[in-house]
């Protein structure tokens, strides 16, 4: 019943216009990066949700926390009113790639248009040259969440798209820096999709 109410107040403020705040994400075990590259997301993305203000009188207030454990990542929101958690919506994900999938169908909020989906290359470039091997390659943040699973190494396609991230690598495994694993995740957020990795 309680669920009931909340969602139908939730959509009561979508009707009406008032905006639901959304709090900056808590983020646990992974690049600080990724913090402000949700949140834009979220406000981006979705109808009624607007960044946190303090003092302004929300009736509901959003607070979302993004967390990996062994390499997964955990997503929840946290339905605020009064002060009090009257719903949380949570989800796992295996990857980076998975992960952006599911943030871009949340269905309790209501999406402002289709993200568009782009077939690209990931084009890794390393300071020290390494041996691959094997024939794929998995991609993970210094912090040890999988960005992307194993994707099968190959040149860019001439005319294709390519994101260029800054790497090391570690026999089957590409590391990135916060920095770096925070230029990936936002480019999965924004629809890319990588078929294929190409080490410089």
């Amino acid at each position: 019943m309680k669920r009931v109410i909340l969602l139908l107040l939730i959509l009561w403020t979508f009707a009406n216009a008032q905006p639901i705040g959304v709090k900056p994400p808590i983020i646990r075990n992974l690049p600080q990066g990724y913090r402000n590259v949700l949140l834009n997301f979220l406000v981006n993305n979705y109808e009624g949700l607007e960044v946190f203000k303090q003092g302004k009188g929300y009736q509901t207030v959003i607070q979302p926390v993004l967390s990996s454990i062994t390499g997964s990542y955990n997503f929840c929101l946290d339905f605020i009113q009064d002060g009090k958690v009257k719903k949380i919506y949570c989800f796992s994900a295996l990857d980076g790639e998975s992960l952006a999938e599911r943030l871009s169908t949340i269905k309790i909020l209501k999406r402002k248009k289709p993200i568009k989906r782009y077939s690209a290359t990931l084009t890794v470039k390393t300071q020290l040259k390494t041996k691959i091997y094997g024939e794929s390659l998995k991609v993970v943040s210094v912090n040890g969440d999988y960005l992307l699973g194993y994707k099968k190494v190959g040149k860019a396609d001439r005319y294709g798209n390519s994101i260029t991230v800054i790497g090391s690598l570690n026999i089957d495994t590409v590391i990135l820096s916060g920095k770096e694993g925070t230029k990936l995740f936002k480019a999965l957020l924004e629809g890319y999709r990588f078929s294929k990795i190409q080490v410089d």
